[in-house]
């Protein structure tokens, strides 16, 4: 039995603050005032963290945690803000920055990805990944990964005895054909799984004790249930399946009776209605404030799915009662997806209560948040854009106007729309402190306050990674507060956020994370 000592924001309204927290195998079982607790149970042992605050282990409401590990293996050419390759010489010296960080076994390649090449000015060719190296095979993979570009060495052996005869860039079709792919040796087993131990790591810093990986295929299932096995997982992980992968291992039952084997638990399925609004790919209903190259005026992206097919997947969730997440980050994908969830609810006749999630929703209208509370929708806004892309959306995505209103939780908030605040790691680190100060201040990366009305109260913030990101999980009654009879998922931090600076959140320090009594973070 152990009892701690803290500031405790419990995120219960029945007590919303105390000094000290009861535990017994991994649950709690007691809140209240410490010295009353030490004096009823003087055996309990004290973990004295007195000066910090202690607040539910924070919940991921959507990212990738397989990305994630492999992330940790491969070469990252984003350029800014997510990286750094913004220009050849950059490129250049990312990938030599990577072979003296990384130790790579005996004939695995340099695998990269993430590579803009609008960004860049031109497309990477062979001699630019020569440059990096000449021994070492180098395969770089674009963002959109409709393409690669190979060094010379790499071309060899795909089989090319010229190398500059080669296709230049090698189109995804061509890699994925199984005589050319099995030669481009990636990370062995071993390396995927310490990735992903060292992805959980990652989260657990930030004091995440749920994460996601949403959109798991079949093999990322079985990596994650392997890791998980081996003890690898500190947290635990819900998976939301792809499409392929939903049929075989999602069982149709309630999300609710979906339990956690080996850290691992079968969510839902991922479902994808359009691009992402940064790069100007989502689907809007009025054009984009400056088209990308080769679009018109009225160019306002597109759908990925008719109406009928998207329909008919999400009857087909509700009859196997799964909760399907949606990505939708175009408001006129939202509206697609409001009209085919009320589509399939006439359909089939249902009215469970499946938490239907769309995800990014970044340029979601008021309008539809109203529409989206009466039909039980919820959202998972990702926005830290807002401070990442707040001036290019300004300048160039969506216009001031439309740009004030990016990621709108103080609508949401109103319309009474559960909501929960994401990352999309490894598009941005799992900083969730981060993600709490940018939903209170609303700043972007250059300073300029963007639609200083859309910010919310701290408090909000922080239920929307907590007890809001329970309920989208449809685990509510174990996790996101500090509540007697739920886990001691604890995330111990150096200040309280709500005693320090809206702005000054994202400095808070995470001291440690406990996942059911256990720490799995400490620094």
């Amino acid at each position: 039995m152990e009892l701690y000592h803290a500031f405790v924001r419990t995120m219960d309204p029945a007590l919303p603050v105390c000094s000290g927290v009861l535990v017994e195998d991994g649950y709690i079982l007691r809140t209240g005032d410490f010295a009353v607790l030490r004096a009823t149970h003087p055996d309990a042992r004290v973990e004295d963290w007195d000066g910090a605050a202690l607040l539910p282990g924070f919940i991921d409401g959507h990212s990738h945690l397989s990305a994630v590990a492999w992330d940790r293996l491969l070469w990252d050419a984003h350029p800014s803000p997510e990286g750094v390759c913004d220009n050849p010489a950059a490129l250049r010296e990312s990938g030599q920055e990577y072979l003296r960080t990384h130790t790579l076994p005996h004939d695995t390649w340099m695998l990269g990805f993430g590579c803009d090449s609008a960004r860049l000015g031109h497309l990477p060719t062979r001699e630019d990944l020569d440059k990096i190296s000449g021994q070492i095979p180098i395969l770089l993979t674009a963002e959109s990964g409709e393409w690669s570009v190979a060094n010379s060495q790499a071309l060899r052996l795909l089989g090319y005895d010229r190398p500059e005869e080669a296709p230049s860039p090698l189109p995804a079709a061509l890699l994925a054909e199984p005589a050319i792919s099995a030669r481009v040796k990636g990370p062995g087993r071993v390396q995927l799984l310490l990735a992903v131990a060292d992805a959980a790591r990652l989260y657990a810093s930030f004091g995440v004790t749920t994460m996601q990986d949403a959109r798991s295929t079949a093999a990322e299932l079985s990596l994650l249930a392997e890791a998980g096995h081996q003890g690898l997982i500190g947290g635990e992980v819900a998976c939301y399946l792809d499409e392929k992968a939903a049929p075989d291992h999602l069982p149709c039952q309630p999300p609710a009776q979906n339990p956690y084997h080996d850290r691992c638990r079968m969510a839902g399925i991922k479902l994808t209605l359009d691009g992402a609004v940064h790069k100007k790919t989502a689907w809007l209903s009025h054009p984009y404030q400056s088209p990308p190259a080769g679009q018109g005026p009225d160019y306002r992206g597109a759908p990925l799915r008719e109406d009928g097919e998207i329909t008919e997947l999400l009857a087909h969730c509700i009859r196997c009662h799964w909760q399907p997440v949606i990505h939708a980050d175009g408001d006129a994908a939202i509206d697609q997806l409001l009209r085919c969830w009320q589509a399939a609810r006439t359909e089939t006749g249902s009215r469970e209560e499946l938490r239907p999630v769309a995800v990014h929703a970044q340029t979601v209208r008021r309008d539809q948040l109203e529409q989206m509370a009466e039909l039980g929708i919820l959202a998972s806004f990702s926005h830290d854009p807002v401070y990442y892309w707040g001036d290019y959306h300004v300048h160039s995505v969506l216009g001031a106007q439309r740009a004030a209103s990016l990621s709108p939780l103080a609508w949401a908030l109103e319309a009474g729309v559960g909501f929960t605040l994401h990352q999309n790691a490894p598009a941005a680190p799992p900083h969730t402190l981060f993600s709490i100060q940018n939903a209170a201040v609303r700043r972007t990366r250059s300073g300029r306050p963007l639609g200083p009305e859309q910010t919310v109260p701290v408090q909000a913030a922080l239920e929307a990674v907590t007890i809001q990101a329970a309920r989208q999980l449809f685990e509510e009654g174990r996790k996101g507060s500090i509540t007697p009879g739920k886990l001691a998922d604890f995330t111990l931090l150096e200040a309280d956020p709500l005693a320090v600076s809206p702005d000054r959140i994202a400095d808070i320090r995470v001291l440690a994370t406990v996942k059911a009594g256990r720490f799995i973070y400490r620094t």
